[in-house]
């Protein structure tokens, strides 16, 4: 399966799962037809920080953090989207073929991040 196909399988299985993901990492309690906590991303007393079954995903109202289960893995663990996307096709048993990059894509890759930098450095320098 490739990466894509994945991302789209795991957002559909995550969607579902999003509470068990979610509560294994915080203490939820059960609020209507949602779950609330108190924000994993910010101090607060009182509880903002909702997740919705039905819909896959959480919303903090305090300090408006939301997404779905990659996104919430990525903020609270510091992921990037891949490895998020990895990490919860492992739990889900779902196999993410590796793809072997060739020169000529290293290559194009490589001057792509070089232009990246050039394009960062010019706006500093004009900031200035």
């Amino acid at each position: 399966m490739t990466f894509k196909e994945a991302v789209s399988q795991i957002k559909e299985l995550a969607s579902g799962e999003i509470i068990n993901l979610v509560s294994e990492r915080i203490s939820l309690q059960k609020s209507g037809s949602s779950y609330k906590s108190c924000c994993p991303f910010h101090e607060e007393k009182t509880p903002s920080f909702y997740v919705s079954e039905i819909k896959g995903t959480y919303k903090c109202f305090g300090c408006q953090a939301h997404g779905d289960a990659i996104q919430f893995l990525r903020e609270l663990e510091g992921l990037s989207f891949e490895a998020a996307v990895k990490e919860l096709a492992e739990a889900a048993g779902v196999t993410i073929e590796e793809r072997q990059i060739g020169p000529k894509e290293r290559r194009a890759i490589k001057d792509r991040a070089t232009l990246f930098d050039v394009m960062e450095q010019a706006t500093l320098f004009f900031e200035k």
